[in-house]
């Protein structure tokens, strides 16, 4: 497990860490997909065989570009998901996400009113969904492509529970 502690407070124990799930990644998928139909289609179709620009041939121009859009999208997804994650502690909940641009928002318990799971029919195949949590006022934080979201949710409530029964005893 990572270090976080330069993000907990003093005093403040992790309760659950949990990354981004794996659908994270559709959009490079999607992306290697199709541009490896381009490139299947670039190497077998006479269209661009006898263009040659500065002594290189079109095609292989072509191949090169798809192939490095493609790579430099894929470290992107994948800097992204190891950045990203959402932490459950014992005072708070902590969003964090991005690599280059960094966003990091938390939410205390015990100012939480309501946690709600947000999960379509692709996301109940899959197990996964969005936690949406209603703060104090009109603070609204959504933790999206969470896996097993319903786990979550009982971990924060959970804890919210633990708060509220000790300030009001």
């Amino acid at each position: 497990m990572e270090d976080y502690g330069v993000i907990l407070e003093k005093d403040e124990q992790v309760i659950s860490v949990s990354r981004l799930h794996w659908i994270y990644f559709k959009g490079c998928l999607l992306t290697f997909l199709l541009s490896s139909f381009v490139m299947f289609l670039l190497y077998y179709a006479p269209v661009f065989s006898d263009l040659i620009i500065f002594g290189i041939k079109l095609k292989d121009v072509l191949q090169t570009l798809l192939f490095v859009f493609v790579l430099i999208s894929c470290a992107d997804s994948y800097l992204n998901y190891q950045a990203s994650f959402y932490m459950i502690t014992n005072k708070r909940v902590i969003i964090c996400s991005g690599w280059i641009i960094k966003s990091m928002r938390d939410i205390m318990l015990h100012r939480i009113e309501g946690v709600r799971v947000v999960q379509s029919l692709t996301g109940r195949v899959l197990n996964f969904g969005s936690v949406v949590l209603f703060g104090m006022g009109t603070c609204v934080d959504s933790l999206i492509l969470l896996p097993s979201p319903f786990v979550f949710r009982a971990k924060i409530q959970e804890y919210v529970n633990k708060k509220s029964s000790v300030t009001t005893s």
